[in-house]
């Protein structure tokens, strides 16, 4: 698995346009047995986002400015590391959160791994 996450980090922070980007995670996602994958690149000025999840989750995502408060989106911040995750909610989560995964899971996403890739300049 390693070599796998190695594969991972160096093909997509060499990868020069967004299809590269897309038929790496396509490729690696389907030898790990992922059925979906979702690639965000969070800069200052600008958001990109790679994902094959359902069209209006992703719109909702991005129309709701959910990567303000999807936990995910804070562990991978703050750790290093690859991290799992799932979607259960607990009573010390805010409402809002709880909200934000019971709708995640209603187009599926339950569960995951993410791994965080930092480029230059501390950047993800």
């Amino acid at each position: 698995m390693n070599q796998w996450f190695e594969r991972l980090t160096e093909q997509v922070a060499l990868a020069h346009d967004e299809a590269t980007v897309k038929a790496t995670l396509e490729k690696l996602s389907r030898e790990a047995g992922f059925g979906a994958y979702a690639y965000l690149n969070l800069q200052a000025e600008t958001q990109t986002a790679i994902s094959n999840y359902d069209v209006e989750w992703q719109q909702r995502y991005f129309e709701k400015s959910y990567a303000l408060i999807d936990p995910v989106v804070r562990n991978a911040r703050d750790q290093l590391e690859a991290f799992a995750w799932s979607n259960e909610a607990s009573l010390r989560m805010s409402k809002e959160r709880r909200n934000f995964y019971g709708e995640a899971g209603e187009f599926g996403i339950r569960s995951g791994i993410t791994i965080p890739i930092k480029t230059g300049f501390g950047r993800m």
